[in-house]
């Protein structure tokens, strides 16, 4: 069993340090061929926060393990809204920016509950709670018109931002970016392979479900890299750069991973999961309600969701679903 938690924990520190190799590489090798700053930061580095969730979610579907595909995207979207932002709200408020408020954090819900009416349509059909290929499909739809709009976002605000994306990227020799942005995908694939592999060993061993370690200690791993680059900015100062990380990771995760991961394999929802989505539905709500007040997320507002977060993995542990 310790085996397994320290194939485990190595898995999460090759997926964080190949996320970061293959944001800065990435980055860079954009900039050199002249490509947009800021479309880089808006896709790449959201992209590159969100690949550890990808990486496990592609390999947990290819091995048909549909309770791990669903714990991990549930389990980290809680995270990211519960423990990440609570955490980063307790070190500094943070400021929600007029387009956040009121595009990205309702699309963030919608798609939440487009989940959860997807996920139960068997209240509409015959059919069991089964998200198949075309709910997959329509989910990656979905993220192509989000995809779309922040590209349109971002082109209508280029010259506002571009010299700060552009200070933000490391500079490197172009044959060393396409060299670390190589292995970071190899290593990606790794790191997912470990986490995923020891995961469900670990449940085995313990006589729990795939889902609860998806939703615990998977979820709040591939949260790692969410999590330290709120707190990175947070500490900098920059908090609207945080929560919207945050929120795109969130929208990132439901709609493209989750859709790509149900488009390979069909994810059959044959263990309990109202509650899970239900407290994943509250966080999004909480949020939004939280933001409305001053257009921040105050400190005692990060407690209380931090402490939510706490609660909800008693009753996981205390097996309460």
């Amino acid at each position: 069993m310790l085996i397994n938690i320290l194939f485990i924990i190595i898995g999460f520190l090759i997926l964080i340090k190949s996320a970061d190799w293959l944001v800065d590489s990435s980055a860079n090798l954009a900039n050199k061929l002249g490509i947009s700053a800021l479309v880089i930061g808006l896709t790449i580095v959201a992209f590159g926060t969100s690949a550890p969730e990808l990486v496990v979610n592609l390999i947990s579907s290819l091995k048909g393990n549909n309770a791990l595909v669903f714990g991990n995207i549930v389990g980290s979207n809680i995270a990211n809204i519960l423990l990440v932002v609570g955490l980063g709200a307790l070190i500094m408020p943070l400021t929600i920016k007029s387009q956040t408020l009121f595009k990205e954090i309702p699309l963030m819900v919608l798609g939440g509950l487009g989940l959860i009416i997807l996920a139960f349509d068997k209240f509409f059909t015959n059919s069991p709670n089964i998200i198949d290929r075309s709910d997959g499909a329509i989910l990656l739809l979905i993220f192509a018109i989000f995809v779309y709009y922040i590209i349109q976002s971002a082109l209508s605000e280029r010259g506002k931002v571009e010299k700060k994306f552009a200070k933000s990227i490391k500079e490197q020799n172009t044959l060393l970016s396409i060299v670390l942005i190589i292995v970071s995908a190899i290593g990606l694939f790794i790191g997912g392979k470990l986490v995923v592999d020891n995961a469900i060993s670990l449940a085995t061993i313990l006589g729990v479900g795939e889902k609860l370690i998806g939703l615990t200690i998977v979820a709040i791993g591939t949260s790692l890299p969410e999590l330290t680059t709120v707190i990175i900015c947070t500490l900098k100062k920059n908090t609207d750069m945080a929560i919207g990380g945050i929120i795109g990771s969130n929208i990132f995760n439901t709609l493209f991973i989750f859709g790509l991961s149900s488009f390979i394999t069909p994810v059959e929802l044959n263990m309990p999961v109202r509650f899970d989505l239900s407290v994943m539905m509250i966080a999004f709500l909480l949020i939004f309600l939280f933001s409305l007040t001053k257009r921040r997320i105050e400190k005692w507002e990060g407690f209380v969701l931090f402490v939510i977060y706490l609660v909800y993995i008693l009753m996981l542990i205390l097996g309460v679903n």
